[in-house]
């Protein structure tokens, strides 16, 4: 079995993303591609943060679904947070899946596979939703290039600690 495959049962998923559109595209090719797959739930939150009310109702309909596994398309940072505050809520795994629902939905081009080989994914987004993705990458690349250099110095400091060959001591 591949992934995704069920035996006789109907696997049963939940889907979230703040695209309503994006649910409505994505739901005829999830149940072409997997005919056995059962979306139990599918909701299109606010972009704004839910009041506590909403995040009930969320809850109440997310477990009323009995589904087993729930995919979080509500982009990065917003998605882990999301996850992060309900797990202790949610007895089911829940995913973050980024852009995959805009992806198979054919609302959102996918990068090319030989820029994906090249690590060029990021660029190519940059390029179709410049808008959309410009303030996170022009935040948080600062923060991971000071992250990536201090463990670099400290990898090479390690490497020439390593490979420095012994002083001679001798008289």
């Amino acid at each position: 079995m591949g992934p995704l495959e069920v035996d006789d049962d109907v696997a049963k998923v939940n889907v979230r993303t703040p695209r309503s559109a994006s649910v409505t595209a994505l739901m005829p090719t999830l149940t072409a591609r997997y005919p056995g797959l059962q979306v139990a739930y599918a909701e299109s939150p606010p972009y704004r943060t839910s009041t506590p009310d909403e995040d009930t109702a969320t809850m109440v309909a997310i477990l009323a679904s009995e589904a087993w596994i729930l995919f979080v398309g509500l982009g990065c940072p917003k998605q882990m947070c999301w996850m992060a505050e309900h797990r202790d809520r949610l007895p089911l795994v829940a995913l973050g899946v980024g852009a995959a629902f805009d992806f198979h939905a054919g609302r959102v081009r996918q990068t090319p596979p030989a820029l994906q080989r090249l690590g060029l994914e990021w660029a190519f987004r940059m390029a179709m939703e410049t808008r959309w993705l410009a303030k996170r990458f022009l935040k948080h690349p600062p923060r991971f290039v000071w992250h990536f250099e201090r463990q670099l110095v400290r990898e090479r400091r390690n490497t020439v600690a390593v490979h420095e060959p012994p002083s001679d001591t001798s008289p």
